[in-house]
């Protein structure tokens, strides 16, 4: 069949090791290590893709600028209501500048009116209430931005978990107040078949060598037993090391006629990422990288005294015994860059 591949080849390994309860001793060795080694990798992409590939990502990007103001967008034609797009317009380029006006005192209190309405739908709304008028709500989200509205509907999930915890403690303390036999106030108090539902339910749970059997049965085992616990962990041991190293790649892309019209290539490229405690630490080393075109190299990393690899970077986000929130090093060796030119003479 006649196939043409985007990747090949792609011949790798990759282990994954896991220290015991006994071998935890080194700090140089990680709890648990995961690497990935690639010999040989080869991209090879048309004109056509690649141009398809610039397309697809000035659409993200245009996405991720509009998603901001995506709200505001009016569902109407622009024929029937021109007031409201042009509105839209105001509102969008305000909002992509980043421009901060001034509010007027009636402005200020009318936002404030609308928030406690807000909070108050929304709080309905979660406790499923049949007479929320979902519109209404709607129409305020129009005009507010996305994170003011997360910040809003955050309140009313507040609003209702304080209104429920009121009552689980009012529940708590009629129960306990009842210590009349008779009970000549069980008119407005909690029954005792309503008290007892929750050590019915407790009752009912499975004991703890039901749950035994239950798991060795599906060979589950406990978070204490499968992760590290935190305190028993140094702030110096690394927990989790990934490890990717590629051999040779090359990117290269060809027009119709199957000829290269760009090549780029590396070698020995090596990720190591080690996760401790409290911090992370990222290495990136390269031994050659390469352009060329048709009519020759262009660009080409050179080795030198001293610099074996065309490319050390280090980034360490709070770095440990250091005051500092990250750390960044990069080395580059040189590289030597040619640039081809045409020259016209005229007669």
């Amino acid at each position: 069949m006649n196939r043409r591949y985007l990747v090949s080849p792609i011949n790798g390994t990759l282990k994954y090791n896991r220290l015991g309860q006994q071998e935890r001793g080194d700090l140089n060795n990680p709890l648990e290590k995961a690497s990935l080694v690639l010999s040989d990798v080869s991209l090879t992409v048309t004109e056509a893709q690649y141009y398809d590939c610039i397309k697809l990502l000035e659409t993200f990007s245009r996405f991720r600028t509009r998603v901001d103001v995506s709200h505001l967008r009016p569902i109407m034609p622009v024929k029937e209501d021109c007031r409201a797009w042009w509105r839209y317009a105001v509102l969008a380029g305000l909002r992509q500048k980043k421009l901060c006006y001034w509010f007027s005192w009636e402005r200020t209190r009318y936002l404030c009116q609308l928030r406690r309405r807000y909070v108050q739908l929304y709080a309905t709304l979660l406790q499923q209430a049949p007479s929320v008028d979902i519109y209404e709500i709607r129409q305020i989200e129009k005009i507010l931005d996305s994170k003011v509205i997360i910040l809003w509907r955050l309140l009313g999930h507040a609003k209702v978990e304080t209104v429920k915890s009121k009552e689980t403690l009012h529940k708590k303390g009629s129960s306990k107040r009842r210590w009349w036999p008779f009970g000549w106030n069980s008119a407005g108090l909690p029954s005792e078949e309503g008290g007892g539902l929750e050590p019915q339910l407790d009752e009912e749970q499975l004991t703890k060598e039901e749950w035994q059997a239950i798991n060795k049965l599906l060979s589950y085992q406990l978070d204490d037993e499968l992760s590290f616990p935190v305190e028993k962990v140094s702030p110096n041991t690394i927990r989790f090391l990934v490890d990717v190293s590629i051999g040779q790649a090359a990117a290269r892309i060809i027009n119709i006629g199957h000829t290269e019209v760009m090549c780029g290539r590396f070698e020995q490229l090596q990720v190591v990422t080690s996760l401790y405690l409290k911090s992370t630490r990222c290495d990136v080393t390269l031994r050659y990288c390469g352009l060329s075109s048709p009519e020759g190299s262009l660009a080409e990393s050179v080795v030198c005294e001293g610099k074996t690899n065309a490319l050390d970077v280090s980034f360490v986000r709070a770095p440990i015994g250091m005051d500092l929130d990250w750390q960044f090093v990069a080395k580059i060796s040189p590289c030597y860059v040619t640039a081809l030119c045409r020259c016209t003479y005229y007669h």
